[in-house]
Parts: C-alpha cells; structure tokens; sequence
C-alpha cells in the first residue's frame, strides 16, 4: 500500500469504521467492539490494496460501506467461512450453536451440578503428558543396553523374567538383581516417586471417572424409583 492510500484509509475511511460499527454490526461469542473495529479496518485496508494494484479510483465512502456490511453478515478478515463452526457468519445463520462446557447443562439429578465438560472430557491419557514421558524414557534408555531394556520391558508387559533368565543366559536372581538396581538408576535420575507417578491415575481423571460413576448410579436409582 503506498503512503498515499493508507493516509485515504486514516483519515477518511477509519473514522467512518469507529464511529459505525459500535452500533450496527452485532458481537458474536467473546467479541468485543473494539475487536469489530480493527477487523473492519483490517477489511477495508485490503480492499484499498486491492484497488491500488488494480488502478481503480479509492472511493473511502464505498470501501468503508462495504467493508462495514462484510462485518455485518459476520464475515472477518481473517477469512473464515462458514463451513467453520467457530465463524461468526455460521453463528449469524444459526446454523451451529456453541456450549459453554463448564455450564450445569447436562440433565441429571447431581446435588453437585455435572457439566458438559465432565462429560466429554477424554477417558485417555492427556497426549501432552504420553509425549513427554516417552520422551524421558528415551533418554533413560540410552543409557541401558539391551539385556536392561528387555527387563524393564518385561517388567511393564507384566511378563515372567524366567523367560529372560533362559534368553540371556542367567538366572532369575540374576535379573531381579538387575530389575533393581534399574528402578534405583530410575529412581536416581526423577525421584523417590517416579516409578509410583507413573502408574499413578492423575488426579483430575479420577474426579472424572468418580463424577460419571456418581451420575450413572444415580440414573440407575431414578429409572428404578419410577418402576
């Protein structure tokens, strides 16, 4: 955009934005007014790009109309259409509808209130979390050789280490010797409790679990109570 196009959009078109859009184009979600403004005038700053590369005259009236009209009808300058869930031209249309997950939405009889977030909450393990301690592990390993790493896979598998002593040509002492002195270099490297933290559910996926049993028994004692 030259200097002479943008001081167009300064001073003739962004005035006309800031003064209308507060009262014309409808917040959708968490939109604020000041956000609509400078995306409006992200709006309009294209298209006064758009006619400076293609030689047509900078009307500020017209590309501040319908850069206003654009917002209106929930489009946004970051493009998203309205295939998007999250696009405010989708929402507009009422063709999606966005829940709040923390909100007492979910119709069972819970003193304590059951929302939808405890509902659709992942049984799995936070993928975040499996990343990193794959990541430990792997440096941890590094560090073995391979009879090391076949007992402590052994060990997690829940395998009999019998079968490793007949492998490796040793005892079963012997290997309980070395299962030891692995969880002391474990130990040694993240901690008294590592080796307890790993198989330890975390905290928050119990409340969930405990929050669904809750729920479950109580629909169970309510579908009987009406028999």
């Amino acid at each position: 955009m030259s200097p002479s196009a943008g001081f167009v959009l300064i001073n003739q078109i962004v005035p006309i934005i800031e003064a209308t859009v507060p009262r014309v184009v409808q917040m959708i979600g968490s939109e604020n007014h000041q956000e609509l403004v400078q995306d409006t005038i992200a709006s309009a700053a294209k298209m006064v790009e758009s006619c400076e590369v293609r030689g047509k005259k900078i009307i500020p009236n017209s590309i501040a109309y319908y850069a206003i009209q654009q917002s209106k009808h929930g489009r946004r300058s970051y493009a998203a259409t309205r295939a998007d869930a999250l696009c405010p031209a989708a929402q507009l249309d009422t063709a999606v509808t966005l829940e709040y997950l923390d909100d007492d939405g979910v119709d069972v009889e819970d003193p304590e209130g059951t929302t939808l977030h405890d509902v659709l909450a992942s049984r799995e393990e936070d993928p975040s979390q499996k990343a990193a301690r794959e990541i430990d592990w792997a440096e941890l390993l590094e560090d073995f050789n391979g009879r090391d790493v076949a007992v402590l896979q052994q060990t997690v598998d829940g395998g009999r280490l019998d079968v490793l002593a007949a492998q490796f040509g040793v005892s079963s002492a012997r290997l309980c010797q070395i299962k030891r002195e692995l969880g002391k270099q474990v130990k040694l490297r993240w901690g008294e409790d590592a080796l307890q933290n790993a198989m330890r559910i975390p905290a928050w996926n119990g409340s969930v679990n405990a929050t669904r049993e809750r729920s479950a028994c109580q629909h169970e004692r309510a579908l009987e109570a009406r028999r």
